[in-house]
This record gives structure tokens, sequence and C-alpha cells, in this order.
């Protein structure tokens, strides 16, 4: 072989050699990465379905079980408020337990007073145009006039630290959440502040999507995203028992007073003893170990309840008091 046909075989060599290589292309595309999510309902109350004694157990063992790794926890929050004395713990849970370890979202339907409070320990916040964030005002209900009224300003105090520490956790303006806190007067008597979708993108609050599915489009790109189903299904559970736990209790609530209403109006013996039954079905959740069912009876106050409805039962029967 000639010294110039040797020459040209090892320039042909080379050339395949490195048009084989796996990374000789100045041209290769990286794949987007498609983020990896789970989405939590918490639809309800504060200190009912959304509490942090039902999802702290369930949160710690189903993300500890993930084999993907996790790029968000999305939180889907509609509640028109609860329980002040629950939104710390859920703050402490989703400061500690999510936003410090994953990217955390909320997409905020609806969050009224302390779910508002809430909310605003999500660091990045997504909602509906006309969705509704606000009215952070301590409340009680007169039983009087079935109106919810404003507390004195000396419980105010407490609502407003509240807000100014969960806004410092999620990153928010402290003033724009103090506002969320300041009351005005409505035509029922309640005193609230809030603001829509729009309004909270008007000021920084949030950022506002027609849906959930375009937010997430808009955060991780069209189509980059997937939810892990089950566990977002699994998360959501325990939310939704004691949510279905408070609607049964409330309707068994409703059939007693109005059996007990037709006792008392001289309906006999049968309309007792249906009021009765409704009141051993409430006293035995209200005395239930199940943690749905604890969490829905201390929200509706149900062992005060049953108290007053064993009373009731005991004048319409004639039975002389315990």
């Amino acid at each position: 072989m000639t010294r110039i046909a040797f020459l040209l075989l090892s320039a042909c060599l080379v050339l395949s050699l490195g048009s084989c290589g796996p990374d000789s292309s100045e041209h290769a595309i990286a794949q987007p990465k498609t983020a990896h999510i789970v989405i939590i309902d918490l639809h309800g109350y504060v200190g009912c379905g959304i509490d942090a004694s039902l999802m702290e157990q369930g949160l710690a063992q189903r993300l500890a079980a993930l084999i993907d790794p996790l790029d968000a926890v999305v939180f889907s929050l509609r509640s028109e408020g609860g329980m002040l004395n629950r939104v710390g713990p859920l703050s402490d849970l989703i400061h500690q337990r999510v936003s410090s370890q994953v990217r955390c979202i909320g997409w905020i339907e609806r969050a009224e007073s302390a779910a508002a409070l809430l909310a605003l320990t999500i660091p990045e916040l997504v909602m509906p145009p006309d969705g509704i964030i606000g009215g952070a005002v301590g409340v009680r209900l007169d039983p009087l006039t079935g109106r919810w009224i404003a507390l004195p300003e000396s419980d105010q105090e407490a609502v407003r630290f509240i807000a100014a520490a969960c806004a410092a956790r999620g990153g928010h303006d402290r003033d724009l959440a103090l506002r969320l806190t300041t009351p005005r007067p409505d035509q029922n008597g309640a005193q609230v502040l809030t603001l829509t979708g729009r309004e909270a993108a008007d000021r920084g609050l949030a950022k506002a999507y027609p849906s959930l599915e375009s937010s997430l489009d808009g955060i991780f790109g069209e189509g980059g995203w997937t939810v892990d189903q089950e566990t977002s299904r699994d998360l959501s559970e325990s939310v939704a028992r004691a949510e279905s736990e408070r609607v049964r209790i409330i309707g068994l609530q409703q059939r007693f007073d109005a059996a007990i209403r037709i006792a008392e109006d001289g309906g006999g013996i049968e309309a007792v003893e249906v009021a009765d039954g409704y009141y051993d079905l409430l006293l035995e959740i209200a005395v239930s170990e199940r943690p749905e069912s604890v969490r829905a009876a201390v929200f509706l106050g149900l062992l005060e309840w049953t108290a007053r409805a064993g009373q009731r039962l005991r004048d319409v029967s004639g039975e002389s008091q315990p």
C-alpha cells in the first residue's frame, strides 16, 4: 500500500469513528425534564378535614415512599374558613415538611378567613381570575341574630400576628397580608376584606390563570408535568373523609331536631323513639376514636351538642335529670 493510500484510509477511519460517537454531534438536543408533581385537595374547613393532625403522618409516609424524585407539591385550596387555632399546626406542616424540601404551589380557588392565613404560608400562589382570598377577620356567631359579627379589637390582634407570621414564611408582602385582616362592614354584618384572583395578581400576591392545568403549563411548560395520581388521591382522602363525616353529622343533627320538635309538640312516643335513635348515632360519633370522626366532632362541638340534646330528650320523655 502506498503512503498516500494509507493516509487516506486513516483519515476515513477517523471520520467514521468520529461520526459514530454518541457525544460527537454539536447539534444534540437535551430532552426537557417532565416535572413530577403531587396535588393535595384541601376542600373543606380549617380544623375539620383541613387539619395537620389528619394530614401529617400520611404526608410524611407517602412522600418518603415515592420512587421518583418529587418536583412540586400543589395544594388545591377551597375553603370558607374555619378554626383560627388550627392554622399554626398547618402552617408548620407546610413550611417545615413541604416548602423547605420541595417546590410548594398553592392553587387558591377560595381561601377565606382562617384559610386565607394558611394560604399565605405557601410560597407560590396561583388563582383563577374570579378566585377569592382574604376576609381574615376573627368572627363569632351571634345567637340572637344568626349573623357573624367581628370579635373585639383585642382579639383581632391575634389574627394580624398570625397573618404576618404566615406571610413571612411564604415570602409574601407583610403589609398586604395585614390589609387582608383589616375589617370593613358589609351588608351581612360580618367584616371582611377580600381580593379576587385578578386583584391578587395586580398586587403581586399571586398569578392568575384560567385553570389549574393552565397554571401548571405556565410554570412547567405545556405538557411539561405529570401528576402522581395515586399519591395525590391518598393524600387528599383524609381531608375528604373528615369533611364527609362533618356533613353526615349535620344531617343527623337536623333529623334529630326535626323529630324532637315533633315530640315536643305532642307527637307521641314514636317521635321520641325516632329522636332517640338519631341521638344514639350522634353520641357514638362523639366518642369515636376514628381520626376523621374526632376532627369533625371537635369542629362541630358535638360533645356539647349531645349534652343539650340529651337534656331535650329527657325533658320530652319526662325522665328525671341524672
